[in-house]
């Protein structure tokens, strides 16, 4: 943290066991400022609840068709894993329970596809938690060049300024080390000559890198 910056955090965690307990916070100072910036503690919430929410949920692998998806089960019962191409998990293609494991693996996913991920537990039969989600896009399918079958891209469906799109990606110039966030570096022209402009007329196109 330095004199400029806020940082905000937010925890959560649950206690199993009734009794008496403490809530402490520490902080220090690790730069080298000579003032010790302040700590703001806000929006304590104390809740009993009977099934608690899948909480960590991150992908921690993704290619062009499977994902897998790290989740915190604190409840210790079965999570339910279910995934859908709409931000609505009553439209979720494929259910998946798991006892123990906490990584739900996803797979025969199609390519350059948004997909939302809904986890929750199930602490009893008729007992679930909240649902909790997360959403991805697949990467693009691999190109694979064989002797039969060569890769080829006319850059014909684009005209007039446009921008490159599904696996093509755009990468930035930079000046002295800075990055220049409107200086696209990577071009699709008629001209080989062109420098500033990504564009694309009739014609034979180029793919320019610079």
């Amino acid at each position: 943290m330095n004199n400029s910056i806020s940082e905000h955090a937010d925890n959560t965690f649950f206690i199993e066991q009734s009794g008496t307990y403490k809530l402490v916070a520490q902080w220090y100072n690790k730069g080298t400022y000579t003032s010790t910036q302040p700590l703001w503690i806000d929006n304590i919430v104390i809740d009993k609840t009977n099934c608690a929410e899948i909480k960590n949920v991150e992908i921690v692998s993704l290619n062009h068709n499977s994902a897998s998806v790290s989740f915190a089960n604190y409840n210790e019962t079965p999570t339910v894993c279910a995934i859908s191409t709409s931000n609505n998990v009553d439209l979720a293609f494929e259910t998946i329970t798991l006892n123990s494991d906490s990584i739900c693996l996803f797979e025969n996913l199609t390519p350059e596809t948004k997909y939302f991920v809904f986890l929750r537990a199930q602490c009893a039969d008729n007992l679930y938690s909240e649902w909790t989600s997360l959403s991805f896009t697949t990467e693009c399918a691999p190109i694979e060049i064989i002797s039969s079958k060569s890769y080829h891209e006319s850059f014909e469906d684009y005209r007039d300024n446009a921008y490159l799109d599904n696996c093509w990606t755009y990468y930035y110039k930079k000046l002295n080390g800075q990055s220049m966030d409107n200086d696209k570096s990577l071009y699709v022209t008629s001209d080989m000559n062109l420098s500033y402009n990504h564009y694309s007329q009739e014609g034979e196109k180029y793919l320019t890198l610079s």
